[in-house]
């Protein structure tokens, strides 16, 4: 077992501020303290002995985990197989090829 981590970059709270417009959220999202979240998660895992591996999301939601073809979206989360026909929820399928990569290794 591992814990798998997205890896967040080097200043991730100014990527995900560069399409906010209110200044207010804009703000209250670059307080946010994610490398201390992270680090903290961190810490925990090695605490208890689980290995941390981190893993470039990128890419993720479009392929299934199962089939390996492209996931064809209907919806703005939901999309089905192009191969097996299953139904998808955008996230699910970024969860389920972010272990997948994180299993194999190719990101560690």
């Amino acid at each position: 077992m591992c814990y798998c981590l997205e890896g967040l970059g080097k200043k991730p709270t100014n990527n995900m501020i560069a399409e906010i417009k209110d200044e207010q959220l804009r703000h209250r999202v670059f307080q946010a303290g994610f490398k201390g979240v992270e680090r903290a998660a961190e810490e925990k895992a090695r605490e208890y002995g689980v290995p941390v591996v981190h893993v470039d999301p990128r890419n993720t939601s479009k392929l299934c985990p199962v089939h390996n073809a492209p996931v064809n979206y209907n919806g703005p989360r939901t999309g089905k197989c192009g191969k097996g026909g299953e139904v998808w929820h955008g996230d699910v399928v970024a969860r389920c090829n972010l272990l997948l990569r994180a299993l194999s290794g190719d990101e560690s």
